[in-house]
């Protein structure tokens, strides 16, 4: 019997102990083997290091559960410790848990946690998972498969669901497409209901970070993360950045997860990234004309729109003025002027 590739999967944490405990408890149950789990904690200061070291500790063996409480990545790697470079025994999940002492974001985490997991030569594939996220006991067979399929297949999407009140599953993401004149991307089939009906996996223009398997050939090739954007627009980032070395992220339907939208960050903090990081995206990604259209539809419509949103739509000013220093540092030359500020004040939703 041909042995499954080995899987990193990566769970970062921020704030939210439970809901991580509650993904791992979901992937107690799916049916591919041979897995590592590496949980990245993002400076949290909620107790999370210590609830989710009790889960670990109460529900895996001990010997196949590795700790590093403080000082992350780099503080592991200078340990020299060589149980950063084991597998686990006795046909057990081997679990990492390592303590970022400050939040780096959620592309700066996963970062941490793929570097981590590539220190394992015998990794095959780096799988990013939101805690927020519940799985399908195959949902990793059917990813993996799309994976071996061809050498091309190189960062590989599920099919994202949403529960709705009727207890009908709702589409949240079923591959992404990016609008560079507008600096938009899209969720294709957003809201659609789920109708059962066959589908054919699919090129597409992005993966949705919340799960996306990542074959290992394509780190030496286009690297990691652009911490740059810190949240939001890095995974279309590395997909636009796979696909033009040549590699193709690929949508899944047969692997089905389920997402807890509701658990977002906060308002503020979003505006000011998703804003941010379009504009950046769009300068980075868009040709000439892409960018020139991107400029006149943003003066001339999206300030007005989001305007309205904010001030009309939801009365709150706090939130356009977030939107507006996005738009300055997405804009600025000079670096961030904006971005401690934007964080200082705002905090995750509770």
């Amino acid at each position: 019997m041909v042995e499954e590739p080995l899987v990193s999967i990566i769970i970062l944490n921020w704030n939210r102990p439970l809901l991580t405990i509650k993904c791992l408890e979901s992937l107690r149950n799916i049916k591919y083997n041979n897995i590592k789990i590496i949980i990245v904690d993002n400076g949290s200061v909620d107790g999370s290091v210590k609830a989710i070291t009790d889960h670990l500790v109460s529900n895996y063996n001990k010997k196949n559960i590795y700790i590093n409480e403080k000082g992350g990545f780099d503080s592991a790697l200078e340990s020299g410790d060589p149980e950063l470079r084991r597998s686990a025994s006795d046909d057990q999940i081997a679990v990492y848990l390592l303590a970022n002492e400050l939040n780096l974001g959620f592309s700066g985490g996963c970062n941490i946690g793929m570097k981590f997991a590539l220190l394992d030569a015998k990794v095959s594939y780096v799988l990013l998972l939101n805690n927020d996220i519940t799985t399908s006991e195959d949902f990793l067979n059917c990813l993996v498969k799309v994976g071996e399929d061809k050498e091309r297949n190189a960062i590989i999407g599920p099919k994202v669901l949403v529960h709705a009140e009727d207890g009908s599953d709702i589409i949240d993401f079923a591959g992404g497409g990016m609008d560079l004149r507008k600096g938009i991307a899209y969720h294709h089939r957003a809201g659609e209901k789920e109708n059962g009906m066959p589908e054919e996996n699919a090129a597409v223009e992005y993966i949705e970070g919340s799960c996306m398997l990542i074959k290992r050939s394509i780190f030496p090739v286009i690297g990691y993360f652009d911490t740059d954007f810190f949240a939001y627009y890095e995974e279309t980032d590395y997909c636009f950045r796979a696909k033009r070395s040549g590699y193709d992220s690929v949508y899944c339907p047969s692997s089905r997860v389920w997402h807890k939208t509701s658990f977002s960050t906060h308002p503020e903090i979003r505006e000011y990234f998703l804003t941010r990081n379009r504009i950046k995206f769009v300068r980075k990604h868009g040709s000439p004309n892409d960018i020139l259209l991107f400029y006149l539809y943003f003066f001339m419509y999206d300030t007005f729109r989001v305007l309205k949103r904010c001030a009309v739509e939801k009365r709150d000013l706090n939130l356009y003025r977030s939107f507006l220093f996005g738009a300055h540092d997405g804009f600025s030359r000079k670096g961030d002027r904006y971005f401690q500020k934007v964080m200082g004040r705002s905090s995750p939703e509770k």
